[in-house]
């Protein structure tokens, strides 16, 4: 990085806008930046520092807040904007922090690319660009004050937290803390192991206690022995007893074949005495089957002769229902005859009817009013009688109100008590849900904490075999590469000549040169490749398996954090074995309680959902009530009204004249209706008159017809009885040949449809009789005159032998049990041996590398500071090439590697050889300006090795706060010329100082001048 523009804004000790360009050095690479104390010098570094990471550059200038300028106005705002190159990339960067105005805001500038706006992309990306974070950049490029000799005198700790930000050795520290974590879970498993093989011991109920594994194994083979000889012998006797057994139902099923077979035969033999008292029975059957055949061949004359006699009486009745309607129709005749004499009468006397409707008419218009007057009076009275019902139907309906209203109120009032404990019940469910979800995300989480141990642990494993390979692999390519070059070298040393240069560093002297060695076999190029090739490929994926495992490592320990902070629910402080499981006991019982909560809050709801009918019900009745008074309000004046009329049309009334005949006495209606009477009597006996007439014109018509179909009738029934006597005749005779009366014919009518039945019967007793006299003649043969056996003798001695059987199996199932049971022990047993001695090796090897990777040894040097040392010493000789130059060769740092009292980590504290005493020493005895040469030695050999370490990355700038007053005038020439001997690889030095001795070997000068409106700045000495 090589800074081109900074600026700033209200910054610090700047008031206004200050620009700085870096341009205007032009060639020369190394300026001190001067001024007076509190001038803002400092400020300068933090705003570099600011921009990049956002913090300022030392341990108390962090805080961004702080940077606002007292002496800006308030409408001037807080910024820095820098501009910066790296390999001719160019790049700015301007932040401003929060402040009163406005928040902060965060922008990142690069040539041919989209801008960062965010500060977290931002400061990722400014990592990246720049190949170190914000604390190596603090140790290599901007070096703040008392940052340098803290440094150079920490301890081994200190100095291995700061060289793993530095050289990524986390990886080694994580080894570490994997080794330990690996012994603690051997250890764990080991003792789970002992402890197991104790409870299996003791589940094999020895009578005494048995603590060796060997002989409670010899113990349980020889019980085991015993146990197999014991199951021969009783398999042996129940092999007996099944044989006894298989006999004894083999006889006993003999036995009971014959004894059915003389059951069998006793059932026939009863059987065919039974058929024998039916013989005469069969006889008789036989006779009836002839007499019925008979009976069968006549039968077709006789229904022929009941189908004629049928045809005759339907017939003949058919003739007396026409001989009744024409006796009806005779007496319809003379009824007609007579009403038409009637209505003849009555047509005569309608000319008196007509003027009676006369009369009347003109009668109608006399009482017309004093009707009406009546009709109105009578209609108003039963509007006062209906208005009265109305009131007290009013006034029961707002009894009836008023008593269920009372009620609804005293109901609704027991819901509030319903309703409270329904809230308490949801406020609890919600309580409980919360839980239960709380816990049920707790599980989920425990669960993938502990998929992330497992998957932690077989990474490890892998992670430790794959690292021996590569070191194997990596000490196989460095010997290899060692003899190449040496080889090389070899190769060149034949060509020198003395007093000539070497072609590598230009010496004409050469008094030590590199010879060949003939008797050690050096790889080829091609081969030294390939062991190249191989050895990337395996620290490749070294590296991928310690990235995933550093990130797993996050990923745990992040996930821990989230399980320890989320105990409090189970009332836990630790994560354990046992979490788990009381997680689910809790969650099950907080679902039970929930599950309860659910069933009351039902039972509740459904009350509840009464009150709503109830309340509606109540407004109901309030509303009706009111309704109610208005109705009968309403009524009240209605009735008022009713009797004012009825009063009116009553005075009318008796004004009146009351007409003196009866005639003026009848009511309009009533005459109105004898008028309407005497019109309908008229028309109705003039239709009558019509209609008599026309009805006595069909009567006659109809009788002459009826007369004609009755002679007809006559005519076909003489014809049937001819036809009936002749067909019974003849039917009669054939029963006189058969020798069967009528009677008996008409008697066996009904049985000639049971003819194939009886047959039937005949055919079946004839079968029956001749099969049971087969079978017994064949049951006779196969019985072979034994005798009926008691099989209950059989009995017995089955039951007696089985349950000798059964009580043998008994046995033999305990014998078996116990057998299976102690040789799933002994062979659990076994196998947790076989785990004990891995387990007890694993602990051995892992407890003793584990213990040498922790510094657990006699030098107190862990893996990681092992591995850190190697960087530290190249860090160490790159410093001491500084340092010979500043110390004028007295002073060399080294590592110091004695073992020294007490068992605090060694392998990175420095001491110091000094020639002039020929000893070494510890580095906290060096004077002030001795501690700032070897400082700044070590900061700048650090520098170098990052540059060297990190991926070619190049650092052109380094910044220096103060440290050069405790030099004296020499020493201060010579760490100035180191300085600027840095100036031939492009590196830009800025310091700050107040040394004059130092402005004057440093001619450029960045000028700090304060005032009381601020400081400002200005370059000096520039050509």
């Amino acid at each position: 990085m090589r800074p081109i523009k900074l600026v700033m804004s209200a910054f610090g000790s700047f008031g206004d806008l200050v620009k700085i360009d870096f341009r205007n050095l032009k060639n020369e690479n190394i300026f001190m930046i001067s001024g007076p104390t509190g001038a803002g010098k400092t400020t300068i570094f933090d705003a570099i520092s600011f921009a990049l990471y956002g913090e300022g550059s030392g341990e108390n200038r962090k805080d961004a807040q702080s940077f606002r300028s007292d002496y800006a106005k308030e409408e001037t705002k807080t910024f820095v904007n820098f501009e910066f190159e790296i390999n001719h990339k160019l790049y700015k960067i301007i932040r401003y922090p929060k402040q009163k105005t406005n928040d902060s805001k965060y922008e990142l500038y690069i040539e041919n690319e989209q801008p960062l706006i965010k500060d977290k992309e931002i400061k990722l990306k400014i990592e990246e660009i720049l190949g170190i974070s914000k604390e190596q950049f603090k140790q290599i490029v901007m070096i703040p004050q008392g940052e340098f000799k803290r440094f150079l005198i920490s301890d081994t700790k200190e100095k291995q937290e700061i060289f793993r930000k530095l050289f990524g050795t986390q990886l080694y520290l994580k080894i570490q803390e994997d080794f330990k974590e690996m012994n603690k879970q051997t250890k764990e498993e080991y003792k789970v192991n002992e402890n197991n093989i104790k409870t299996l011991i003791k589940a094999l109920n020895f009578s005494e206690q048995i603590d060796d594994i060997e002989i409670a194994i010899k113990n349980t083979e020889e019980f085991l022995q015993t146990l197999s000889n014991e199951l021969i012998q009783r398999r042996g006797c129940k092999e007996e007893l099944e044989n006894e057994l298989n006999i004894l139902h083999k006889n006993k099923a003999i036995t009971e074949k014959y004894n059915i077979l003389i059951l069998q035969l006793e059932d026939i033999n009863q059987e065919l005495e039974k058929l024998k008292t039916k013989s005469i029975k069969m006889h008789q059957l036989k006779n009836k089957i002839k007499i019925l055949a008979v009976v069968k061949e006549n039968l077709f004359t006789h229904n022929y002769i009941q189908n004629q006699l049928k045809e005759y009486k339907s017939k003949n009745e058919e003739k007396i229902q026409h001989e009744n309607e024409k006796i009806n129709l005779e007496k319809n005749i003379k009824i007609n005859q007579e009403l038409f004499q009637k209505y003849s009468m009555d047509i005569k006397n309608h000319d008196e009817l007509k003027l009676k409707k006369k009369e009347l008419e003109n009668l109608i218009p006399k009482i017309a009013e004093t009707e009406q007057l009546n009709k109105e009076l009578e209609q108003l009275k039963q509007k006062l009688n209906d208005k009265n019902i109305d009131k007290l139907e009013i006034d029961k309906k707002i009894a009836k109100n008023k008593s269920q209203t009372i009620e609804l109120k005293e109901i609704i009032e027991e819901f509030n008590s319903i309703e409270i404990k329904k809230i308490e019940l949801e406020n609890t469910k919600i309580q409980k849900s919360n839980s239960r979800d709380q816990l049920a995300n707790l599980y989920k989480i425990c669960n993938g904490y502990q998929k992330q141990l497992n998957e932690h642990e077989k990474l490890s494993k892998d992670y430790i075999l794959k690292n021996i390979e590569y070191e194997k692999k990596k000490l196989e390519y460095e010997t290899a590469e060692k003899l190449y070059y040496d080889e090389q070298a070899g190769i060149l040393a034949l060509t020198l000549q003395e007093g000539l240069p070497c072609i590598v560093c230009g010496s004409t002297i050469h008094p030590n040169p590199n010879i060949i060695k003939s008797d050690i076999k050096v790889p080829t190029k091609v081969e030294l490749s390939v062991i190249k090739k191989e050895f990337e490929n395996l620290q490749k994926e070294n590296q991928d398996i310690k990235n995933k495992l550093i990130e797993l490592n996050t990923s745990q320990k992040t996930t821990l954090e989230v399980i320890l902070s989320s105990l409090d629910c189970i009332k836990e402080q630790d994560y354990n074995s046992q979490t788990l499981p009381k997680i689910i006991e809790i969650g099950q019982n907080l679902k039970l309680e929930l599950i309860y909560i659910d069933k009351e809050l039902l039972i509740i709801t459904d009350k509840l959902l009464d009150k709503n009918t109830k309340i509606a019900k109540l407004e109901i009745l309030e509303k009706n009530f009111s309704d109610l008074e208005i109705e009968k309000e309403n009524i009240a004046q209605d009735l008022k009204n009713l009797e004012i009329e009825q009063a009116k049309i009553q005075k009318l009334q008796e004004e009146r004249d009351i007409l003196s005949n009866s005639k003026n006495n009848m009511f309009l209606s009533q005459l109105q209706e004898q008028v309407q009477i005497i019109d309908s009597r008229i028309l109705n006996e003039q239709k009558l008159y019509e209609e008599s007439n026309v009805n006595l014109i069909n009567l006659k018509e109809k009788l002459v017809k009826r007369d004609t179909i009755i002679e007809e009738y006559n005519n076909q029934l003489t014809s049937l009885e001819v036809k009936i006597n002749i067909e019974n005749n003849n039917l009669l005779e054939k029963l006189k040949e058969n020798q069967l009366s009528e009677d008996d014919f008409i008697k066996l009518l009904p049985e000639i449809s049971n003819i194939e039945d009886l047959q039937s019967q005949l055919q079946e007793y004839d079968a029956h009789l001749t099969a049971l006299n087969i079978k017994k003649q064949q049951f006779e043969e196969q019985i072979d005159n034994r005798v009926y056996i008691d099989l209950n003798i059989f009995e017995e001695k089955i039951q007696k032998a089985t349950d000798k059987k059964n009580y043998l199996e008994k046995q033999i199932n305990i014998i078996i049990r116990n057998e299976n049971s102690k040789r799933t022990i002994l062979a659990q047993i076994e196998q947790e041996h076989e785990k004990h001695i891995i387990l007890r090796r694993q602990y051995e090897l892992i407890k003793d590398v584990g213990d040498v990777a922790n510094g657990q040894n006699a030098f107190y040097i862990s893996y990681e500071a092992y591995v850190l040392g190697e960087y530290f010493d190249d860090i160490i000789n790159a410093a001491n090439i500084r340092l010979k130059q500043m110390s004028s060769n007295r002073f060399l740092l080294t590592r110091q590697l004695e073992k020294t009292k007490g068992r605090k980590q060694k392998g990175l504290d420095i001491a110091v050889f000094d020639k002039y005493t020929n000893s070494i020493r510890d580095a906290k005895t060096l004077s002030g300006g001795e501690s700032f040469k070897a400082s700044l030695s070590l900061a700048l050999g650090l520098s170098d090795i990052i540059q060297a370490k990190s991926g070619g990355i190049r650092l052109d700038t380094m910044f220096i706060d103060e440290g050069f007053g405790t030099l004296d005038y020499d020493a201060l020439g010579m760490a100035v010329e180191t300085l600027i001997g840095l100036q031939t690889d492009g590196r830009l030095i800025g310091i700050i100082s107040h040394v004059e001795e130092l402005k004057e070997k440093i001619p450029i000068k960045l000028e700090v001048r304060p005032s009381n409106h601020g400081s400002t700045v200005r370059w000096n000495d520039l050509i």
